[in-house]
């Protein structure tokens, strides 16, 4: 009930007053009682829509989820972990992703980028870190690294990777995933 009135009588009464209004005076009615409404409405459909996208692009199972520590990689070769490794899977892997964070900037000089960092390999959100020295010693010290390659001489690392000191490629995360790990490796050394 609105005012006493069932939302049917509501209506009756409120077209009623519109009949009887100039055009401004809609107007103006329409801004002073309905406006608000009408952009809550639109915010939270324009939400609820950007939910729903967001949503059914990420039902994709993620095939391997990994990191670039210290190290600046150029977008193609964001690429070519990305989309180029699903592409390298075959026709199993479509409609699966993968996760990587190409911007991990770790330093003993910011203890909260250490803490940040940590928490992420405590809870095995990586497969696989591609790392400079101090990547690989913080990562070692924590004891989150099975294995430790030096890439620094792939084709990858001299395409894709700026570096000045050797790139390593590490396998973190838990031992019923490290396969998703080399298989990316593989990649890496094969392509």
């Amino acid at each position: 009930m609105i005012h006493g009135l069932t939302l049917k009588e509501y209506i009756e009464e409120e077209k009623t007053k519109f009949s009887e209004m100039t055009k401004a005076e809609k107007i103006s009615y329409f801004k002073e009682y309905y406006l608000k409404l009408c952009i809550a409405a639109v915010v939270i459909l324009g939400i609820a829509i950007w939910m729903l996208i967001d949503f059914t692009s990420g039902i994709g199972k993620v095939v391997v989820s990994g990191g670039v520590v210290n190290l600046e990689i150029s977008d193609e070769g964001i690429q070519y972990l990305s989309d180029g490794y699903i592409t390298y899977l075959g026709d199993g892997a479509k409609g699966k992703k993968v996760n990587l964070a190409p911007e991990i900037f770790i330093s003993s000089e910011d203890a909260t980028t250490y803490t940040a960092f940590q928490a992420e390999l405590a809870i095995n959100n990586y497969n696989y870190l591609i790392t400079d020295s101090e990547g690989k010693r913080f990562v070692s010290e924590k004891e989150c690294a099975e294995e430790v390659t030096d890439i620094t001489d792939t084709d990858f690392a001299k395409k894709y990777i700026k570096a000045g000191d050797t790139v390593y490629f590490i396998l973190t995360g838990s031992e019923e995933e490290f396969d998703s790990g080399r298989k990316v490796l593989e990649y890496i050394l094969n392509n």
